[in-house]
């Protein structure tokens, strides 16, 4: 597995709130949108993000928030 790519999905995710509520609602359609803008995820890595539990997306966001204000 690459980190740097599994980073990159990570803060495209925790950084756009849009994306995160489309990812939570269809997962394989924005996993497949980022494989086509180039991020290359491997099938194991694919796996990774559609096991993740939806509300740990949230709780970091919130986490992340709450540390800037």
């Amino acid at each position: 597995m690459s980190n740097h790519r599994i980073q990159l999905v990570m803060t495209r995710l925790l950084n756009d709130e849009v994306l995160r509520l489309r990812f939570e609602i269809d997962r394989v359609t924005v996993l497949f949108e980022l494989q086509a803008q180039g991020f290359g995820l491997t099938p194991g890595e694919v796996d990774l993000f559609m096991l993740s539990d939806a509300e740990m997306w949230w709780w970091v966001d919130s986490r992340i928030a709450a540390t800037l204000h």
